[in-house]
């Protein structure tokens, strides 16, 4: 959806935009920008994979005098040295909203798997403090295990299949960083014999159409 964006966008302002797909390798999105640098681009929109490791295509970027905008996610470096700005969501805040509905839900008292988003992203560190700080006052309310699911649907599925074998009916919430996972979940609770939205309360980051849907 991100991408359809940038491409309609560019289209309507006459800006020709190349899209690159790092495929989940942070290596290959640093190969990825170096590329588009030696194309000599005018300016580099950047979705950060995880928050370390794109150094040096920040500083090759910077050496070569290329605008770097980060997108969605943030990266280390220093905001107006390194790039430009960071345009996102404000994801402690999300953590903060999905812990404060959680517990208004279950009155304060739950035993939650989380399911986390990529390891080392900053929207899956910041969602994941949010998340701790929102429950932190309401001592009835535990993460009795926390697994990545990499923000990916078969992966929130299989993880939590696999908690639901081992913790079984101890499970009474689920907080899942994206809803892609969240879906996953609801299928794997469902194998299990739980019974989502009512058994086990689901709450998950992001408003996507099937998500909405399934609501």
């Amino acid at each position: 959806a991100e991408t359809k964006s940038l491409r309609d966008e560019a289209g309507t302002r006459g800006i020709e935009l190349v899209v690159t797909d790092a495929q989940g390798q942070t290596a290959k999105q640093v190969s990825d920008v170096e590329d588009l640098i030696a194309r000599r681009v005018d300016l580099i929109l950047l979705a950060p994979r995880e928050f370390e490791g794109l150094a040096p295509a920040l500083q090759a970027a910077k050496r070569a005098k290329i605008p770097v905008v980060l997108i969605d996610r943030a990266a280390a470096g220093t905001v107006g040295e390194d790039y430009v700005t960071l345009l996102a969501s404000n994801f402690i805040e999300q953590g903060q909203r999905a812990a404060e509905w959680l517990a208004k839900e279950t009155n304060g008292t739950a035993n939650i798997v989380e399911l986390s988003g990529t390891p080392g992203s900053s929207v899956a560190r910041d969602r994941a403090k949010g998340f701790r700080d929102g429950i932190a006052k309401y001592p009835g309310m535990k993460i009795v295990a926390s697994q990545t699911g990499d923000f990916s649907r078969a992966m929130g599925q299989r993880v939590m299949q696999n908690v639901a074998q081992s913790l079984g009916k101890q499970i009474t919430a689920v907080y899942a960083h994206n809803d892609e996972m969240a879906l996953g979940a609801i299928q794997a609770l469902k194998a299990a014999g739980r019974q989502p939205g009512t058994d086990v309360k689901i709450v998950s980051i992001d408003g996507q159409r099937a998500a909405l849907e399934a609501i």
